[in-house]
């Protein structure tokens, strides 16, 4: 039994080990020059997993790596600080993978009613399922939070009302900005520089 069990915790292991290259991977080879600006985000995202782990304790080393992991590229691709993506989904949901509130859904939120065009837009399927997945969710809601900023003109401010759906003011991006302060905190605690894109909302 004990066999097994050392067999098994060296399985899982080695999973994620896998899963975590596989995915870095696929991400770093769709962005050029990722890793070459001076930025290492390999530390970048063992920065993030300890900060999403630190915030919610119920999150799996595993999970909080693959969040970390899917949230950073996906920031990228989409030239959004990946703070700002993690801010948002700590506000939205405290890094819970199966958070849901009226209708909305996953770590960003995302209103399956209101954006089932994005939905199918970027992953041509749909459902309240595929919602639930996590690297799923965090593309739509990238591409969400993507599109709200680019409407506001790049004020972060306004692109996060509208992500929030408010038709007038609301503490929303104030929340959101501060948790996005207490990452950037964080990370500078220790030693780690973020990516900042060079143009688009920081």
């Amino acid at each position: 039994m004990a066999r097994f069990i050392v067999w098994l915790v060296a399985f899982v292991t080695l999973f994620a080990v896998v899963t975590q290259v596989s995915a870095e991977g696929y991400y770093s080879g769709r962005i050029p020059n990722a890793g070459s600006d001076g930025h290492n985000p390999a530390l970048e995202i063992d920065a993030y997993t300890a900060y999403i782990q630190q915030t919610q304790h119920t999150v799996s080393p595993y999970t909080a790596r693959r969040i970390a992991t899917v949230a950073y590229w996906e920031a990228r691709q989409a030239g959004i600080s990946p703070s700002l993506v993690l801010a948002t989904m700590q506000i939205e949901s405290t890094f819970r993978i199966n958070a849901k509130n009226s209708g909305c859904y996953g770590l960003l939120q995302v209103n399956y009613r209101a954006h089932r065009k994005e939905i199918w837009h970027v992953e041509n399927e749909e459902g309240v399922k595929t919602m639930l997945n996590p690297d799923v969710n965090i593309r739509v809601g990238v591409s969400i939070l993507k599109d709200c900023l680019e409407a506001a003109n790049g004020n972060t401010v306004r692109g996060l009302l509208r992500y929030n759906g408010a038709v007038r003011w609301n503490p929303y991006p104030l929340k959101v900005l501060a948790a996005q302060r207490r990452i950037r905190k964080y990370m500078v605690a220790y030693a780690y520089v973020e990516y900042q894109p060079s143009t688009a909302a920081a």
